[in-house]
């Protein structure tokens, strides 16, 4: 099976831009709640415990941003498919399910089992 890496290359840029419209959205929900301010000490502790969720939200968010990054440019430098581990090729199966993914299934079950 050959990789079709036009449709991976698309497939990359799609995840890029949703990635960044989250980001943006949360911004932008974040710079509209500026300035509120309430009295309602359990409407504070709610209002906390949703922000710290976002937040964490956000992290993960961004994490995804940088391995979807870090998959285009290796595309673009031609490294793209290899495991950044053994350095064997990726099988193309599992790029179709994960194209950001960096290590091959023997040395991620590896980095996951240390």
């Amino acid at each position: 099976m050959s990789m079709d890496l036009e449709k991976i290359r698309v497939a990359l840029e799609n995840e890029r831009w949703k990635l960044f419209e989250e980001l943006h959205a949360w911004e932008d929900h974040q710079c509209r709640r500026v300035g509120e301010y309430h009295d309602n000490i359990e409407h504070k502790v709610d209002h906390r415990l949703e922000l710290e969720r976002q937040i964490l939200s956000n992290k993960q968010t961004q994490a995804q941003l940088m391995e979807v990054e870090r998959a285009l440019r290796k595309l673009y430098s031609g490294t793209y498919g290899l495991c950044e581990s053994c350095g064997e090729p990726i099988p193309p199966a599992r790029l179709e399910v994960l194209p950001h993914a960096t290590l091959c299934i023997n040395c991620k079950t590896k980095e996951e089992k240390s």
